[in-house]
């Protein structure tokens, strides 16, 4: 598997998207399009605000554009013999929502592809790591982390980090290499796999009946005082 732009014919023009490409065998191959690129690095948002999209080109780096188009979103879902799995790339381990669809269309574990050469050797790269065990354990799967310069690791389903790459002086940023690692499978389903954000919605809405309660007693308050 390996990450590669797509380059497709869309009424006359070219269609860059940022894909997932797995080769299971010679001479054919299958891909995942991504389907939530980055703001403002892969996309300039809000493009239909004219003034908006010329003002936020203006100050992009000289050479530097942000024209890629989201993917369909459609859920690909591969076979690697008996096994199945989906491919996060770069920032879409951050989607919540996303990984649950990967784990509900039978996905046993995520395989991530990231360029993060973005961020150099900064802190960024253990956060966007941490991001990617909360996915682990919100659906109880493996998840294989290859990265441009982050940290390559595997993460089982409790979210522990079982490997990564480190050199022999013990750094495990911005370092080249391979990993391999065996990969434990889980195939129960956790309550978000089960009802996503739910209780997170039941929680809101209790919150703003409460907030809604407040206000009306104090409203009922002045006036009866006036």
């Amino acid at each position: 598997m390996v990450g590669a732009i797509r380059l497709a014919g869309v009424d006359n023009a070219v269609q860059r998207t940022n894909c997932a490409f797995y080769f299971p065998e010679d001479n054919r191959y299958e891909y995942a399009a991504k389907i939530y690129p980055v703001p403002f690095g892969e996309e300039i948002p809000f493009k239909q605000i004219g003034w908006f999209h010329d003002l936020v080109e203006f100050y992009m780096p000289e050479g530097y554009e942000a024209r890629l188009t989201a993917g369909e979103d459609v859920i690909k879902v591969f076979r690697l013999k008996t096994w199945t799995f989906a491919a996060d790339i770069c920032y879409e381990d951050t989607q919540a929502s996303l990984n649950r669809r990967f784990r509900k269309a039978g996905a046993q574990f995520v395989v991530n592809l990231t360029n993060d050469g973005w961020f150099g050797e900064t802190v960024e790269l253990d956060q966007h790591l941490a991001n990617s065990v909360f996915r682990t354990v919100e659906n109880r799967f493996a998840m294989v982390r290859a990265t441009n310069t982050g940290i390559s690791a595997f993460v089982d389903p409790t979210g522990r980090i079982v490997a990564h790459i480190v050199d022999e002086s013990g750094k495990y940023r911005r370092v080249a290499g391979t990993l391999t690692h065996r990969l434990m499978l889980d195939e129960r389903r956790t309550v978000y796999t089960v009802v996503g954000d739910l209780f997170a919605w039941l929680t809101l809405g209790t919150a703003g009946a409460l907030v809604l309660v407040r206000v009306v007693r104090r409203c009922m308050r002045m006036v009866r005082r006036s």
